[in-house]
């Protein structure tokens, strides 16, 4: 599990964009789409990511589309916590650091967040292994019927 993924990130609720402005962090229009990963500690869901300008007090916050409000509100987290602990220097943990040909320097974090049991990908994924271990079942016994 890459290391951002263990940052426990604070849910803001009830926090409209122009009270985030007043902070610098800037939430962007939803653009690009959700992926869910697995490892042994279960299913992953990326909802956005998070930029860090350094030579600007300015945090954007690009979330994913088809993103609900309970998830925006732990992305709206993130980028309160950058505001909180802005990154710095070479290789800051969690953090990539990278140049812009105009704007100069920024530090850009990959969000995601442990994904809800109710989520339909995961309940895709979930329904999926359940009928390939039917199948494998199947097999299984028509193949100690026939030895």
């Amino acid at each position: 599990m890459p290391e951002y993924q263990r940052v426990h990130y604070t849910h803001i609720d009830n926090v409209s964009a122009e009270d985030l402005s007043l902070a610098g962090i800037t939430i962007q229009d939803p653009q690009g789409m959700t992926c869910i990963s697995e490892d042994r500690e279960g299913f992953w869901k990326e909802i956005g990511r998070v930029v860090v300008w350094a030579d600007r007090n300015r945090i954007d916050v690009h979330p994913y589309i088809l993103l609900d409000d309970e998830e925006l509100g732990y992305l709206r987290g993130a980028g309160w916590r950058a505001w909180i602990h802005r990154p710095t220097g070479r290789r800051p943990e969690n953090w990539t650091r990278r140049t812009h040909r105009i704007h100069g320097c920024y530090y850009e974090c990959h969000i995601s967040i442990e994904a809800f049991a109710n989520d339909r990908v995961v309940r895709m994924i979930q329904a999926a292994r359940g009928f390939r271990g039917w199948q494998d079942q199947q097999f299984q016994r028509i193949y100690d019927t026939t030895v």
